[in-house]
C-alpha cells in the first residue's frame, strides 16, 4: 500500500492559493519542505502539482527513460517573450532540436574558454570601478547583475554596453518584471491577467525584444569576423535540416540567453554573503589564489588550480539554489499510476512534478549539517562520491542548461576576481540571508561596503601592464588593424574603462556609448587620447560629433556625423555644432530692454506652434529659453500614440469633473426627500467644500510633489467615496461622502490639463478644448443612467412620504457611477505609465531627468529625438547648475529668493493682470453655474410640477435630452479656437455671453417644453464655454506655475461656488431670481475675457 502525499490544509475551490504568496513562490515552497519533508503536494484552482525535495526521488526523476522536462506554468507563460526557444519549447516542436544544434557547438566547454578574456576583464572592470566608489553601500545583486548583462552581451552578442556605471540598461527591469509576472500569472484567473496586469507584461516583453532586435541591429551595422554565437544564429545552418533561424527566433535566443544566465550574479552575491559569515573561507580562498595567480592577471590555465574556490561555487549552489528547480512529467503514453521512491509514494500518469533544488540540497541523508557551509564537502573525492540527485543545479538530460559551462565559469572567474581584487564587509553586520526571486533565487536587501585589497595589484593593474607590451589584437572590433599595429596604437573600446581610471586622459573623454577611442603608443601614465576610432573602417581620426544637421557627411561607427567631410579628412579638429534644439532658441536674446512680446493680442498673429503664448518679459528668460527647446522638442516628435493615450485618459478627468457635480444635482431631489430634508442646498454646499479643498490641495501640492501622484489618485478616491455614499444611512452621512468624494475631483481638471498640456505639441493644443467632449458625454452618461433608475426606483416629487426601500433609485445610482470611476481609475493606474512632465522637472532644476523623459516619449512614439542635456544646460546663466525653479528665476529678476509660485504668477504687471483677470472670470461662472445648473433637475421638477408635467420620469429625461446638446458644444469649441480672428478669446468671450443670455431667456418660457427648449441652449453654449475656459487658462500660465495658477483659478471658482448654495438656501427657487443673479455673472464674465492681454491660438504653452 501506498503513503499518500502529504499536502496542507486548504480552502473549497481555491484550495492551497493562499500557501503559496505570488510575490515569493520559491521561499513560499521552502517552508512548505521544512514543514512536509522530502515530498508534498499542494491544489491551486483545481490543479494538483506535487514537488520533491529529496536526493533520491530527484534522481529517480531524472531517469529519461520514465520522465521528461515538463513545459507549463511559467515557462509557458515566458514564452509570450521568448516564444519556441530553447528555453521554452515544447518537446514535440521541431525549433528545439534546429536552435540547439546551430547554438550547442558554441557552448561546449572548449568553446566558451574563447570568452574566458571578456569574463576575467568585465569583472576587472567592476571591481575598479568599486575601488573608485569609496565607503558607499553598494547592493551586491544590482551590480552584479549589470556585470552579468554586460559580459553576456559582450561574449555572445559582440557589443559592448557600457553599463556597468550609469543608468541601469531597461533590459535588466524588464526580466524582472516579465519573469516575476510570468511566475504569478498561473495562479490568477486569465481574465485578471489580461484586464489587470496584461499591460505592464506586455511592456516588459516589449523591452526585452528591444533589447535582443538592437543587439542584432548593432551586427548589422558593425559587420565582424567574430565567429561567436550571434554569427551562428545569422548564419549557420541546422546540419540536419539545413534550415536557418529567422530574425524573429534570433531575437528570441538573444532574449533567452540573459534570462538563463540571470542565476549566475544571484550565486555570486550568495557565494559573498556567506564568505563574509565565514571569514575563514575568504583567507583560505585567497592563499589559494596568490598562490596561483600571485601579481599578475588571472589567466584561464590558473583557474583549474583553483579547487577550493570552485568548492566554495558549488557550495553555493548548493545552499542557494540561485536555480530554484524544475519541471517533470512522466513520459506521454505512461499507462496507470506511476510509483515512487520504490513504491512509496503513488501519482496520476500526466502529473506534474517540480523538483525543490532547496529541499534536494538538503537532505540529511546525503548532507551532514546539511545548513552549514562547508566548501570542502563539494571538492575533490568528496564531490565524485556525491549521488548524482545531488548535482542538478543546472537541470537535467537533454534538457539540461545549454548555458552551464559558459555560467560555471563566469561564476568562478567573477568571485575569484572579485576575491582577488577588493575586500568586502556587511553593511549590515546584523544581515541574515533573505531571499526572493521567480526564474532564480537572489539575496534580498544585502549590501557591501568595499575596498581596494590592500598591497595587491588589481586586474585593471595587471591589464594595464600586460597590454602596455603586447602588440594589437583582436577585441571586440573583430578585426585587427594593421595601421595601428605599426604606430603601437590599441583600440580602446574594450579597454577604455581601464585607462579612465588608470591614466585620465588630458582632454575629457565621452561616455564609451558615444566615442571609440585610439590610445597612441603605451598606456603609461603620460600618454594622451589622441584620436578617435571607427569600429567599422577602423580609421583613424579626430573625435566625432553628435549628429546635428542632415546635411553633414562622413560617418563614425557611433552613429555621429561630422559637420565637413573635408575637414575629417584633413585632421582639422572639428567645431561642435549647435543641435536643432539649442539653434531654434538663444535665451542670451531674451535680456534685452525692449519688449519683444511674442504676443499679438490683436487678430492675425503668427501660428507657429513654437512662439510661446506669454511675452518674454513675464517669465524669466533662463525658464522661458528652456521651455521653448523643451516645446521643440516635444513638436519634433509630434503627436503619437502616448499623447493619444494620454487623451483618453485625460479626458476621464473631464468626465469625472462634470459627472460629480451633476450626480449630486441628479440625487438632490430623491435623497431629499427620503430624508425629510428641509435645506436641500446643504447636500451641494458639503460638495462645494470638497471641491474647493481638493483644487487647493492637488492643484498647489502637483507644483510641489509632481503632477504623477495626483493624476493617478484623484479619480481612483472620487470611486472609493462614490461607492461608500451608497449605503448613507442619513442626510448628514451622504452629505460627508460628497465632500470626500469631491476633494478628488476637484483635483482633476487643474491637474489633467497641465499633465496633457505639458506633453503636447504646439500644433494640436486645440485638443485641450475637444477634451470637453469628455465633459459633455459624462453628463449624457450619468443622465442616461438616472433615467431608468431615478425614474423608476424613486419617490415622486408630489408624494407624501418617501420611504428607502420605495427610494433605492438613487443608491443604484451611486454603485453605478462609483464603478464607472473605479474603471477609469484601473485605466490609469494599471494600464497605463505616466511619465513626469518634463518642464516641471526642468523647472526643479533636472534637467537630466526632463531629457530622459522626453527621450521615452519619443520612445513610446516609435520615434527618437534629437535633445541632449547641453541643449538645456546650454541656456544656463554663468553658473552651469543655476536654477530655473520659480525662486531661482525671481531672484535673478527681483533680487529676491524666498517667493513661491504664487508670486510667481505676479511677478510682471502684465502676469499679474492675467492671472487677476482670469481668475475672476473663473469665480464669476463658479457661482454662476451652480446657482442654476446644480438645481436644475430640481427646478425642473417644480416648474415642471407648475406646468403639469412634473414627473420624476420627465425631469430625467428632459435632463438627458440637454445632455446630449453638451456633445456638439464641446466639438464647436475645438472648432472656434483655431477659427483666425475669432481664437480662444473670441470664441469664449462669446459663448459665455450666450450662456448669460439663454438663462435669461429661460425666464420667459410658459411651458416646459419652451424652459426644455432654452436649456438646451444654454447647456450648447456653456459646454462650448467651458471647453475653450479649460484649454486657455493652463496655456497662459508657465509650467513650472501651472499646477499653482490652476489651483488659483479653481479655487476662485470653488469659492464662489461654495457660495451658490448658501444663496439658494436663502432664496426661492421657484422665482426666477437664482436665473437673473446667473445670467448677469455670465454676462460681465463674458466683457472680462475680452480684457485679458494674452492670445494663445497658434502659441506653444511655456
Amino acid at each position: 500500500m501506498t503513503t499518500p502525499i502529504p499536502q496542507p490544509p486548504g480552502i473549497p475551490l481555491l484550495g492551497n492559493i493562499f500557501d503559496v504568496k505570488p510575490s515569493n513562490t520559491w521561499v513560499s515552497l521552502q517552508r512548505l519542505w521544512e514543514k512536509y519533508g522530502e515530498i508534498f503536494k499542494i491544489t491551486v484552482l483545481g490543479q494538483q502539482i506535487v514537488f520533491v525535495g529529496n536526493v533520491a526521488i530527484c534522481e529517480e526523476l531524472c531517469d529519461e527513460k520514465r520522465f521528461r522536462k515538463f513545459v507549463g506554468g511559467p515557462i509557458v507563460e515566458i514564452r509570450h517573450a521568448v516564444h519556441d526557444s530553447l528555453f521554452t519549447a515544447f518537446e514535440n516542436e521541431k525549433s528545439w532540436g534546429i536552435h540547439h544544434r546551430i547554438i550547442g557547438p558554441l557552448l561546449t566547454p572548449a568553446a566558451v574558454t574563447e570568452h574566458f578574456i571578456n569574463v576575467r576583464d568585465c569583472a576587472g572592470e567592476l571591481t575598479a570601478k568599486w575601488s573608485d566608489s569609496g565607503d558607499s553601500r553598494i547592493s551586491a545583486i544590482d551590480e552584479l547583475n549589470r556585470l552579468d548583462l554586460e559580459t553576456t552581451t559582450l561574449c555572445f552578442f559582440g557589443r559592448k554596453l557600457n553599463g556597468l556605471a550609469g543608468p541601469e540598461q531597461p533590459m535588466i527591469k524588464a526580466m524582472d518584471g516579465a519573469t516575476s509576472e510570468a511566475m504569478k500569472r498561473p495562479t490568477r484567473p486569465k481574465l485578471i491577467n489580461w484586464l489587470l496586469y496584461g499591460s505592464k507584461f506586455e511592456k516588459d516583453t516589449k523591452a526585452m525584444r528591444r533589447y535582443g532586435a538592437e543587439c542584432l541591429e548593432y551586427r548589422k551595422k558593425n559587420p565582424t569576423d567574430r565567429k561567436d554565437m550571434l554569427h551562428a544564429m545569422m548564419n549557420a545552418r541546422d546540419p540536419e535540416t539545413g534550415n536557418k533561424l529567422n530574425e524573429e527566433q534570433i531575437v528570441d535566443e538573444i532574449v533567452t540567453m540573459p534570462i538563463g544566465s540571470s542565476t549566475a550574479p544571484c550565486a555570486v552575491s550568495s557565494a559573498i554573503y556567506y564568505l563574509l559569515k565565514n571569514p575563514q573561507c575568504i583567507a583560505k580562498a585567497r592563499e589559494e589564489i596568490d598562490s596561483a595567480v600571485g601579481d599578475g592577471p588571472l589567466t584561464h590555465d590558473q583557474v583549474e588550480r583553483l579547487p577550493y574556490c570552485a568548492g566554495i561555487v558549488r557550495e553555493t549552489f548548493r545552499l542557494t539554489a540561485a536555480a530554484p528547480g524544475f519541471n517533470i512529467e512522466p513520459l506521454p503514453g505512461t499507462k496507470g499510476p506511476v510509483l515512487l521512491a520504490g513504491g512509496k509514494y503513488q501519482v496520476p500518469e500526466k502529473q506534474t512534478m517540480i523538483i525543490v533544488l532547496h529541499g534536494v540540497n538538503r537532505d540529511p541523508a546525503v548532507f551532514d549539517e546539511p545548513e552549514a557551509f562547508k566548501p570542502e564537502r563539494m571538492m575533490g573525492e568528496a564531490f565524485d562520491k556525491l549521488p548524482e540527485g545531488a548535482k542538478k543545479w543546472f537541470g537535467n538530460g537533454k534538457r539540461v542548461c545549454i548555458g552551464r559551462h559558459h555560467a560555471w565559469m563566469w561564476t568562478l572567474v567573477t568571485l575569484v576576481v572579485l576575491l582577488k581584487d577588493v575586500d568586502f564587509e556587511m553593511a549590515d553586520p546584523r544581515y541574515e540571508l533573505k531571499q526572493d526571486g521567480w526564474f532564480n533565487l537572489r539575496p534580498v536587501d544585502f549590501n557591501v561596503r568595499v575596498k581596494p585589497r590592500a598591497n595587491y595589484p588589481t586586474t585593471q593593474n595587471s591589464l594595464r601592464k600586460i597590454y602596455a607590451k603586447q602588440p594589437a589584437r583582436e577585441r571586440v572590433c573583430g578585426r585587427e588593424d594593421k595601421g595601428a599595429e605599426e604606430e603601437g596604437q590599441r583600440c580602446l573600446q574594450c579597454v577604455a574603462p581601464i585607462l579612465s581610471i588608470l591614466s585620465p586622459p588630458t582632454t575629457p573623454v565621452p561616455p564609451p556609448q558615444q566615442q571609440h577611442w585610439w590610445h597612441r603608443g603605451s598606456y603609461g601614465p603620460n600618454r594622451t587620447i589622441a584620436q578617435s576610432h571607427n569600429p567599422v573602417t577602423h580609421r583613424h581620426h579626430r573625435p566625432c560629433t553628435p549628429r546635428t544637421i542632415s546635411e553633414s557627411v562622413g560617418s563614425c561607427g557611433s552613429g555621429f556625423m561630422y559637420p565637413d567631410a573635408a575637414r575629417h579628412r584633413t585632421g582639422e579638429t572639428p567645431q561642435r555644432m549647435p543641435t536643432p534644439m539649442s539653434q531654434k532658441f538663444d535665451s542670451t536674446k531674451l535680456t534685452d530692454d525692449k519688449d519683444t512680446s511674442d504676443v499679438v493680442d490683436t487678430p492675425g498673429f503668427s501660428d507657429d506652434a513654437t512662439t510661446p503664448v506669454l511675452s518674454k518679459e513675464s517669465v524669466d528668460p533662463v525658464y522661458q529659453a528652456k521651455a521653448h527647446v523643451l516645446n521643440n522638442a516635444i513638436q519634433d516628435i509630434g503627436m503619437g500614440k502616448y499623447q493619444w493615450e494620454l487623451f483618453v485618459l485625460v479626458g476621464f478627468g473631464w468626465a469625472s469633473d462634470n459627472m460629480w457635480p451633476i450626480i449630486t444635482s441628479l440625487i438632490l431631489p430623491p435623497v431629499a426627500n427620503e430624508f425629510h430634508q428641509a435645506k436641500k442646498p446643504l447636500l451641494t454646499l458639503a460638495q462645494n467644500i470638497g471641491l474647493l479643498f481638493g483644487a487647493l490641495f492637488w492643484g498647489f501640492g502637483c507644483d510641489i510633489f509632481g503632477r504623477r501622484l495626483a493624476f493617478n489618485l484623484t479619480i481612483g478616491i472620487t470611486a472609493v467615496f462614490g461607492l461608500i455614499a451608497a449605503g448613507s444611512p442619513n442626510f448628514a452621512a451622504i452629505g460627508c461622502f460628497a465632500a470626500l468624494w469631491s476633494v478628488g475631483v476637484g483635483g482633476n481638471l487643474p491637474v489633467d490639463s497641465a499633465v496633457f498640456l505639458e506633453f503636447l505639441p504646439g500644433t494640436h493644443q486645440y485638443l485641450l478644448t475637444v477634451l470637453s467632449i469628455f465633459w459633455a458625454l459624462a453628463q449624457l452618461l450619468a443622465t442616461l443612467v438616472a433615467w431608468p433608475l431615478l425614474g423608476y426606483h424613486t419617490c415622486e416629487e408630489t408624494d407624501t412620504t418617501c420611504t428607502k426601500s420605495e427610494n433605492f433609485g438613487w443608491r443604484y445610482f451611486m454603485i453605478a457611477m462609483g464603478g464607472f470611476a473605479m474603471i477609469m481609475f484601473i485605466c490609469r493606474f494599471v494600464f497605463f505609465t505616466l511619465y513626469e512632465s518634463p518642464k516641471y522637472l526642468m523647472g526643479k532644476g533636472r534637467d537630466d531627468d526632463a531629457v530622459r523623459i522626453v527621450h521615452e516619449v519619443a520612445r513610446r512614439n516609435g520615434k527618437d529625438s534629437a535633445l541632449t542635456l547641453a541643449d538645456l544646460e546650454a541656456h544656463n546663466l554663468g553658473d552651469s547648475h543655476q536654477g530655473v525653479d520659480a525662486a531661482a528665476a525671481l531672484k535673478r529678476k527681483l533680487e529676491k529668493v524666498d517667493l513661491s509660485h504664487v508670486r510667481s504668477l505676479f511677478a510682471t504687471p502684465k502676469l499679474a493682470f492675467s492671472t487677476a483677470v482670469i481668475m475672476c472670470i473663473w469665480a464669476f461662472i463658479g457661482l454662476g453655474f451652480p446657482l442654476y445648473n446644480a438645481f436644475l433637475p430640481y427646478i425642473q421638477a417644480t416648474r415642471g410640477a407648475h406646468f403639469g408635467d412634473g414627473s420624476t420620469y420627465i425631469t430625467y429625461r428632459n435632463s438627458c435630452i440637454i445632455a446630449v446638446l453638451g456633445i456638439p458644444g464641446a466639438l464647436l469649441g475645438g472648432v472656434l479656437v483655431e477659427t483666425p480672428y475669432i481664437g480662444r478669446k473670441g470664441a469664449l468671450a462669446m459663448s459665455t455671453a450666450l450662456t448669460g443670455v439663454f438663462l435669461f431667456a429661460s425666464t420667459t418660457a410658459l411651458t416646459s417644453d419652451a424652459l426644455l427648449g432654452w436649456n438646451c441652449a444654454y447647456n450648447l453654449m456653456s459646454n462650448v464655454m467651458y471647453a475653450v475656459l479649460y484649454a486657455y487658462t493652463p496655456e497662459v500660465f508657465p509650467t513650472k506655475d501651472r499646477g499653482t495658477g490652476n489651483a488659483l483659478t479653481a479655487c476662485a471658482n470653488r469659492v464662489f461656488g461654495i457660495m451658490a448654495p448658501i444663496i439658494a438656501i436663502y432664496a426661492d427657487l421657484n422665482t426666477s431670481a437664482p436665473v437673473y443673479v446667473s445670467g448677469a455673472l455670465f454676462l460681465v464674465a463674458g466683457v472680462l475675457v475680452l480684457v485679458l492681454p494674452f492670445e494663445s491660438r497658434g502659441k506653444a504653452s511655456l
